[in-house]
């Protein structure tokens, strides 16, 4: 299991996109590029809005609140683990 797919799996697609944004405006296109598969393979839509990604613990029987408070720390965490792979060096001034 890759490190995007870890994102997907803890955190969710919206946070992985979220995580794809940062890399698509900073023009990291390969990482954009590996987000994208993870997607793919688990049929995930690219477009994915915030509404979207709480329906989908409505239709789990779940509210999503919980999450939706929780997704700039989950997003933070995500990001902390790309920089631990080093995908962020090119962005990060030592």
């Amino acid at each position: 299991m890759n490190l995007f797919e870890q994102i997907l799996l803890s955190y969710g697609g919206y946070v992985l996109l979220c995580v794809r944004n940062v890399f698509e405006i900073n023009e990291l296109y390969e990482e954009c590029a590996e987000i994208n598969k993870v997607f793919d393979q688990y049929q995930i839509d690219k477009n994915m809005t915030v509404e979207d990604w709480i329906s989908e613990f409505w239709k789990q029987g779940y509210s999503g609140q919980t999450a939706l408070h929780n997704a700039p720390y989950y997003f933070i965490e995500a990001m902390n683990k790309c920089k631990d792979k080093g995908l962020l060096n090119s962005l990060i001034e030592i």
